[in-house]
């Protein structure tokens, strides 16, 4: 048994789950909507025009990012923490029905549309949890609670890729089109948005500044905590390079799946879905089991490090996968990228979280996520188009893994510097003294 210290608050993993529980399970709801979104969506795009079109698709994706990041990013830290949950749910769940009413008169356009609107929900609804997250957690408690909480948005991805995986067989036998299944979307989406709120109302969420900011001023506040603190300035531009080769393996792995498979949508879908499944499970084992062991033991600096090593592999096995037409080897690719990217950078990236100031966090996040995917998904079109239009294939996966070597030489920077940035005095200091009781 252990006995609290003067001065010293003894906390216990079933307190710290008790607490984190209803973001876990919002994160695993909104996880479920959009990656059925994102999937199904993807399928009938490379479906209607081919591998091609996705070098305008993930862009327009990046600026349909941005947009709306723009426009949130005054209001994230002015107003309540759980208004703006509720507002960003809502407003994906109408964007859905849009779709949904889109599907009949315009498909191409519709399904572009719904896999934007996946995408979006994919980075900016996670991201306000975890801004949530770091409301309730400390840094010392964020260390032990964001695996649990990841872990269920696995979970949420899993039941995702299953029934996206069987709805071929399922909507078949039925008579439905394929798309049938986007109608879940919405209704998980406001549901979990509307739950969500009303169960953490007195959990103590950040009330927000209540002082008007405008888009400029609210985009140099976090610019300047970035640019001015050396480990966040390393951090934004590591993860943008790294982004850029991730999305890059992304757009590939797609083109790749076109090509093996040529126009069979239902194909196409149980392909994504499955190798998604795969990775899903893995990380699912690594984020139960060995996430925290390994941060604990490499700590977050370690764990940054992982993604774009991981990228470099990925990148080589894609570009074999496509040289010899393998669903194997493209499998790994999906493996290799995915499970480091969903679990120990994640991880990491989210308690680096909680170093920044409450009133930053949310706008630093934004920076951090959302505009380095914006412009990633710009970028990586640039990456993959000698591969897609002028071939051959295969440097759809060597490109991006040239990308991803740059990013691990930056990243090997902030390595090596880290113990020195986490002296700045613009640095958030641990909320209180905290004992964990494992």
């Amino acid at each position: 048994r252990r006995y609290p210290q003067q001065g010293v608050v003894t906390v216990t993993a079933d307190s710290l789950h008790q607490r984190a529980a209803p973001i876990a399970v919002a994160l695993a709801v909104t996880t479920l909507a959009g990656v059925i979104a994102d999937v199904v969506c993807m399928a009938q795009v490379l479906t209607l025009g081919g591998a091609a079109v996705l070098l305008l698709i993930f862009p327009l994706s990046g600026i349909g990012l941005a947009i709306p990041a723009v426009v949130i990013t005054p209001m994230v830290d002015r107003y309540p923490r759980l208004r703006m949950l509720r507002i960003v749910g809502l407003g994906t769940a109408v964007a859905y029905i849009l779709v949904l009413a889109l599907l009949p008169i315009a498909p191409m356009l519709a399904v572009s549309l719904g896999w934007i609107v996946a995408a979006l929900q994919t980075y900016m609804y996670p991201m306000l949890l975890w801004s949530l997250a770091g409301d309730l957690f400390n840094v010392t408690e964020s260390r032990h609670v964001n695996g649990w909480i990841s872990s269920w948005g696995y979970v949420g991805r899993l039941l995702a890729l299953a029934i996206v995986a069987l709805a071929p067989v399922l909507l078949g036998a039925l008579g439905l089109p394929l798309t049938a299944v986007l109608v879940l979307a919405p209704l998980l989406t406001a549901g979990s948005a509307l739950w969500l709120t009303h169960r953490l109302r007195d959990a103590g969420a950040s009330q927000g500044t209540r002082e008007p900011v405008g888009v400029k001023q609210a985009l140099r506040s976090g610019l300047e905590f970035v640019t001015e603190v050396r480990m966040w300035r390393w951090m934004v531009t590591g993860a943008t390079i790294s982004f850029v080769a991730a999305t890059a393996v992304s757009l590939g792995v797609s083109a790749a799946s076109a090509a093996i498979l040529g126009d069979n949508p239902a194909g196409l879908q149980m392909l994504l879905a499955g190798t998604q499944l795969i990775a899903t499970v893995t990380s699912l084992v690594v984020q139960r089991w060995l996430s925290k062991p390994l941060i604990a033991r490499i700590g977050i600096r370690g764990g940054l490090m992982v993604q774009p090593v991981a990228i470099v592999i990925a990148g080589l096995a894609l570009a074999l996968s496509c040289y010899w037409h393998s669903i194997a080897l493209l499998a790994f690719a999906v493996l290799a990228w995915r499970v480091p990217e969903w679990t120990l950078d994640q991880t990491s990236k989210s308690a680096a979280l909680g170093y920044v100031p409450d009133q930053r966090r949310a706008r630093v996040s934004l920076i951090l996520v959302l505009f380095s995917n914006a412009l990633a998904w710009v970028l990586c079109a640039v990456v993959a188009a000698p591969g897609v239009l002028l071939g051959p294939l295969w440097l759809v996966g060597a490109l991006p893994a040239l990308v991803g070597l740059v990013a691990l030489l930056w990243w090997t920077r902030l390595y090596r510097g880290w113990d020195r940035t986490l002296l700045d005095r613009q640095l958030k200091r641990r909320k209180r003294a905290t004992s964990l009781d494992f």
